[in-house]
């Protein structure tokens, strides 16, 4: 997944090594802002609108249903 946030950032999500990264980049710059910690699981959704600064995400994993 990748959604743009609050007109500056964009959220990626993506896969490695059997495991779901989410992380926050500038959109101006691609600089990396900020990896968001997860445990392994799966994000299965995100939401956000693009004018404003709040984002959300599912996570699910056999331990966190």
């Amino acid at each position: 997944f990748v959604e743009c946030v609050n007109q500056r950032y964009l959220l990626v999500n993506y896969v490695h090594d059997v495991k779901d990264i989410l992380q926050l980049y500038e959109l101006q710059s691609g600089k990396l802002i900020r990896d968001l910690p997860l445990d392994v699981g799966t994000v299965v959704g995100l939401s956000c609108k693009k004018k404003h600064p709040d984002f959300f995400y599912k996570f699910t994993s056999f331990t966190t249903p």
